[in-house]
């Protein structure tokens, strides 16, 4: 829940937010290839960049791989619904499914479900091996909706900035 409750704990100008749109376009450009994008020096922008690492505005650098290039072609957003929401229960839920490599994001969610899951899998096969094997087991889950993604219209986790 990162955009409720964190707070901008540094002032970001014009010239951060050209560092951020090419390191977001392309996190693998050198020094030079974004001072260039974000029209200053190497210096001014290896310091910014620093100082935008150290703040934590920038958190990682990641690399993109396309799914279906090794194996993964099924998607779906399973909705979770817990019995309970007592803290150590929601605890352990969160911490069970934080493990699991083929969750690639967990939403806490208001309305009808607790938890919005992308889940990743080689078939709907796996996938309902994933159910039945591990979602369904949590002592606290209630219910479990799933949709089937049929295509990715837009797939980006790329900022505004």
């Amino acid at each position: 829940m990162w955009f409720l409750f964190s707070r901008v704990s540094m002032e970001i100008d014009e010239t951060d937010r050209r560092i951020l749109r090419a390191i977001q376009r392309n996190a693998r450009l050198t020094k030079n290839e974004i001072a260039e994008a974000a029209n200053t020096s190497t210096s001014s922008c290896w310091r910014r960049i620093q100082s935008l690492e150290n703040e934590g505005v920038i958190e990682n650098y990641e690399a993109r791989i396309n799914p279906e290039k090794i194996g993964l072609t099924f998607c779906a957003i399973a909705m979770v619904s817990l019995r309970r929401h007592e803290v150590s229960e929601v605890e352990n839920f969160t911490k069970a499914i934080k493990a699991r490599p083929e969750i690639l994001q967990v939403f806490a969610l208001t309305g009808d479900a607790d938890f919005l899951l992308r889940v990743a899998a080689k078939d709907i096969a796996h996938y309902n091996i994933f159910l039945n094997e591990f979602l369904f087991k949590q002592c606290c889950v209630v219910k479990v909706t799933t949709n089937v993604v049929m295509d990715a219209v837009k797939d980006s986790l790329s900022l505004p900035v």
